[in-house]
């Protein structure tokens, strides 16, 4: 289990944990950036500048696939921390995109961010497929599908590279995804990216 905390560009100045932990500061410019003073238990600080929209829009840029990259990495780098803190401007929309997204992944349940805050959906998206590519052991899935049998309308999926196996619940797949599943008996299918998410494991 991972503790999540979200703070706003003014709470943050005074969070002062007393256990382990990382922060992930996010802001509209780097001179936006609060100037965040971190105690002895901190391990580490990622600072990312992205707008509070959930797709460009003139002078307006979302998260990038590089910046959801980013913190996925400095998420993997610091697993078994005490503590992530989420802090964004007002500590209510990226911040809290990207708790629902470590805790969705992690912890198997978003619910209490998405009641409380009003997640950024590019940030839960974007960096939720990223983290679920992902197992502790270090493994980048590759979701391939195995079998075209149905269970408990589930498609039956493999990673290639660690043999992990999931599903994929049934109403997720396309009409030409059951044609190219079932049109390719010698090569495994592989699983869309977008898909990734909907893994039960």
């Amino acid at each position: 289990m991972v503790m999540i905390d979200i703070h706003s560009a003014q709470s943050i100045l005074t969070a002062s944990p007393q256990v382990p932990y990382v922060i992930i500061s996010i802001s509209d410019k780097p001179e936006s950036l609060p100037d965040i003073q971190q105690n002895e238990h901190c391990k580490g600080l990622l600072q990312l500048c992205f707008h509070d929209v959930d797709k460009d829009f003139r002078r307006f840029k979302t998260i990038s696939d590089e910046q959801a990259q980013e913190a996925v990495d400095f998420i993997q780098s610091h697993i078994g921390i005490d503590l992530i803190i989420c802090q964004c401007d007002a500590g209510i929309s990226r911040s809290s995109g990207m708790a629902a997204a470590i805790a969705k992944a992690f912890n198997g349940d978003d619910e209490q961010f998405f009641r409380r805050y009003m997640p950024n959906t590019a940030v839960y998206r974007k960096v939720l497929v990223k983290l679920q590519e992902i197992t502790m052991s270090g493994c980048k899935h590759n979701w391939i599908v195995y079998s075209t049998a149905v269970v408990d309308a589930t498609i039956l999926v493999e990673c290639s590279k660690c043999k992990e196996r999931g599903g994929v619940l049934r109403k997720d797949f396309t009409e030409q995804d059951w044609k190219d599943a079932f049109t390719a008996p010698s090569d495994p299918y592989p699983l869309r990216e977008d898909l990734y998410p909907f893994v039960q494991t």
